[in-house]
């Protein structure tokens, strides 16, 4: 049975619910059961939330639903195009007439749920033929003038672990890809749609992804050093344990991105203000603060007290791009 108060909480909106998911990083949201037929929950963070046996026929999910518990329930008809699902429990779930095109389910538990791999793929299969014959021949056909105007699509493919170094790969759609430790090594994905797609411990070292819509992709333990992000979208990607040195960050939407890797209470208390943080360091002073990975970019914390804290991968500042003619790092 739902939660009443999480259930309101998510009939007032999505701007209320995703404020009301930052103000508590701690609670499980319980919509277990509910009845959300037809629900437009398109850009509501259900990140690890119990939506098992809820009724989410014909509903809009094209959510963030990162480990989300959904076994049994009813999505009959529903729209899970982009939706971004790794870890995500569909177990029993009957996935047969869903849009899951764009849809990123790396990692996601599909036991008993009706679904094939060949689902996942919604790109042009003659494309991805020629990127499978090598990065040469790839860009020997992106540079055929006959090509120009070609938007090269790549959804859903499974590149995991693909040598993909100094690939042009401007333009092209690449949501939902895995891509997960491929070498993108001084690729060229500028302006390309990597929305949902799994990059984690991925070598993006010195490629340029310019204005490129990175939105909700996995980018964990993957290397960004050095590349060039100017006026990407990576709202609500997970950067945890990414390595973003010497990036060129400017402009870069990090709206709601994900570095946390802490402790949740603990982040709950320093966000609720340095008052009543300092008074909770007081009544334990025994306790090591864990906000590893935390984004504290746009919080005044002069006066709190951080000792003995772990803030190891915290965004106290947005990483900043090296000065022109600064020496690299051998």
């Amino acid at each position: 049975m739902a939660n009443a108060e999480h259930l309101a909480v998510l009939e007032a909106g999505v701007e209320a619910w995703n404020a009301w998911r930052r103000e508590n990083p701690g609670v499980q949201p319980d919509l277990s059961g509910a009845d959300l037929v037809g629900a437009d929950l398109n850009g509501f963070h259900l990140n690890g939330a119990d939506l098992t046996r809820a009724d989410l026929s014909q509903a809009k999910l094209r959510a963030h639903l990162h480990e989300a518990d959904l076994g049994r329930a009813n999505l009959r008809g529903a729209d899970l195009s982009g939706a971004y699902t790794p870890g995500a429990n569909f177990t029993g779930v009957d996935l047969t007439g869903v849009d899951l095109a764009a849809s990123y389910l790396n990692r996601a538990q599909l036991t008993a749920a009706n679904v094939t791999a060949a689902d996942l793929f919604t790109g042009d299969p003659t494309h991805l033929a020629i990127l499978e014959k090598g990065v040469e021949a790839w860009n020997a056909w992106r540079r055929e003038e006959a090509n120009a105007e070609v938007q090269p699509n790549l959804a859903g493919a499974d590149l995991a672990g693909a040598d993909l170094t100094g690939a042009e790969l401007v333009w092209a759609d690449l949501g939902a890809c895995d891509l997960s430790e491929a070498n993108l090594h001084e690729a060229r994905i500028g302006a390309a749609n990597l929305r949902g797609a799994d990059l984690s411990r991925a070598n993006l070292e010195s490629a340029g992804l310019q204005r490129s819509y990175v939105r909700g992709a996995n980018l964990t333990g993957a290397n960004l050093s050095w590349a060039d992000l100017t006026w990407a979208d990576f709202h609500a990607a997970d950067l945890r344990q990414a390595d973003l040195s010497f990036a060129d960050v400017s402009e870069v939407d990090f709206t709601s991105a994900y570095f946390f890797e802490g402790d949740p209470e603990h982040l709950a208390i320093l966000l609720g203000g340095v008052e009543a943080w300092n008074a909770w360091r007081r009544e334990n002073e025994d306790v090591e603060p864990q906000l590893s990975g935390a984004n504290l970019s746009e919080h005044d914390l002069g006066e709190a007290n951080l000792s003995r804290a772990d803030l190891s991968r915290a965004q106290l500042i947005w990483p900043t791009s090296p000065r022109p003619g600064s020496p690299r790092p051998s």
